[in-house]
């Protein structure tokens, strides 16, 4: 049985334009990182490079004041709010590197059974900065990000975003919520 699933065109391009109208414009609040994430893993084939996050929703608490824009936008999802553990959007910039490298591999909550919760991850705008889902150590998928599309996988499987090269950005809606 698959660990993930893709649901293609799931939030209309109305509906992400109007969510990006927000998070694109000079006011929006970004808050630097100075990569994606730890290589817990120790995965060898890594490229790490800067990051810009905007937590909605931290530790099951409401963490924006744009949180009504973001209640918007997950109504249009498969998934209740009640049940969001963290919510966050990535925007990872332009880097020229090799196309088959990735960010670290992760599980989002290392704390948390991987059966407990699921992510989604919204695709906000076409990118070639793909999403890579492993399994012992081996890439088992490669999503390309579509506007409108959600990729929804189990917790506990390894994942990495990767920085575009052909794109000026990716940015992702990520979700973690109980199953």
């Amino acid at each position: 049985m698959k660990n993930y699933d893709i649901l293609r065109k799931i939030v209309s391009k109305q509906d992400i334009d109007k969510f990006n109208h927000l998070l694109l414009n000079r006011n929006f609040p970004w808050f630097f990182e100075h990569q994606t994430n730890d290589n817990p893993f120790n995965y060898s084939n890594t490229f790490e490079h800067i990051a810009f996050v905007h937590w909605f929703i931290l530790n099951s608490k409401e963490n924006s004041k744009y949180i009504g824009q973001f209640k918007y936008i997950i109504k249009k999802l498969p998934i209740k709010y009640e049940k969001v553990l963290r919510a966050k959007v990535n925007l990872l910039p332009q880097i020229k590197h090799n196309e088959d490298q990735y960010n670290s591999p992760h599980i989002d909550l290392p704390d948390r059974s991987g059966k407990e919760y699921k992510i989604c991850i919204l695709y906000l705008n076409d990118s070639d900065g793909d999403t890579f889902l492993f399994k012992d150590r081996k890439i088992i998928k490669r999503v390309k990000p579509k506007t409108g599309n959600a990729l929804i996988m189990n917790g506990d499987v390894p994942h990495s975003s990767s920085h575009p090269i052909k794109n000026k950005f990716r940015i992702v809606l990520n979700i973690n919520y109980l199953s």
